[in-house]
């Protein structure tokens, strides 16, 4: 722990967002993904509902099994504390919890899943499959570290925040005003925004808008766990249901780049889809369009141009083929060094 409070000294301030006195109500009694428009930011439990997104991407979770392994966890880390109050004990006793290997995780720790860096196993990007493999990465690992500290101690200024291509939290200490990025895929260690700023290539605009490190709010942060619903629809082809996962992201967070982007690719991937039939219908091998498809086909073409102007304005920026093999030589040289270290 004390390495850790070294380097807090160093990590760079947040912006902070309008205070709530949070209540989380963390009963499950049978919600689906469609009600939590509903949902009121001061009650929103992020542990029970990133289970209910994972029970509607796969039927079989136990959602009341898993949220009595979040309690007990939660159990374990009030019993590390040992009647330490602060913010700062809560934080590290968490971090303490997660990335430790000791008797209150059965030297069992959670950890970055280093064979899956790319996130093309969507199912990985649950907090249910967190829970099972302790095996994780920038959606799910940031998700449990929320989870835990809402069990601890719900108004603990703890935050989820967005990268390009990634998700971490961002902490606000109350008692001494420390601000910091706390990056859950390092082992809850602090991030400064500049070290981010350059290893993701976020513009200034994108900073200066609060498309990126920003706090998000509970909603927008659950929006965002919802996009392996999304591509769970993209890879079956179904485009009509990963657009209705999309509108409802859109629905709860529709300024948040996250659903933006996840709209936008859902659009594009209808509006080729009618291309390809226009085109096969040409060369005789498919029906024409109906006249209806027509002009959805046209107001596609219309909203997608709409939207890529939308994010260019908001600072995103397309993953570079640069920085894409940068990270993943990153991910070669920790797996070296956790060989060499085992």
């Amino acid at each position: 722990m004390a390495a850790v409070v070294a380097l807090l000294i160093h990590a760079s301030p947040a912006i902070a967002q309008k205070k709530i006195v949070y209540k989380p109500d963390p009963r499950y009694t049978g919600q689906t993904v469609w009600e939590f428009p509903r949902a009121k930011e001061k009650t929103i439990d992020i542990g029970l509902w990133a289970l209910i997104i994972a029970k509607e991407y796969d039927s079989t979770v136990d959602v009341q099994a898993d949220l009595a392994i979040l309690d007990s966890m939660a159990a374990e880390i009030h019993r590390m504390l040992a009647g330490r109050t602060s913010d700062m004990d809560k934080l590290l006793a968490v971090r303490m919890f997660m990335f430790d290997p000791g008797p209150w995780n059965n030297s069992h720790p959670f950890t970055y899943d280093l064979d899956d860096p790319l996130g093309q196993h969507t199912e990985n990007k649950l907090l249910s499959t967190y829970l099972k493999t302790r095996k994780g990465n920038c959606i799910s690992m940031p998700t449990l570290t929320l989870a835990l500290m809402e069990r601890i101690d719900p108004n603990v200024e703890l935050y989820g925040g967005l990268a390009p291509r990634h998700v971490f939290c961002r902490y606000h200490d109350r008692q001494t005003d420390d601000r910091f990025n706390v990056e859950p895929t390092n082992g809850g260690t602090p991030a400064r925004n500049s070290w981010m700023i350059e290893e993701s290539g976020i513009s200034q605009v994108a900073v200066d808008k609060g498309t990126y490190l920003r706090d998000l709010t509970k909603r927008e942060f659950v929006s965002v766990l919802m996009e392996p619903l999304c591509i769970k629809r993209r890879r079956t082809g179904d485009y009509r249901g990963e657009m209705r996962y999309a509108n409802l992201m859109m629905t709860i967070a529709p300024n948040l780049i996250s659903p933006i982007l996840m709209q936008l690719t859902a659009k594009m991937n209808l509006h080729d889809k009618y291309a390809y039939q226009n085109k096969a219908w040409k060369r005789r091998e498919a029906l024409p369009l109906t006249e209806a498809e027509q002009r959805e086909w046209h107001d596609l073409h219309m909203d997608v141009t709409k939207a890529l102007k939308r994010v260019a304005k908001m600072g995103w920026r397309e993953q570079t083929e640069e920085q894409r093999r940068a990270y993943l030589e990153r991910i070669e040289e920790e797996k070296r060094r956790r060989g060499e270290n085992n």
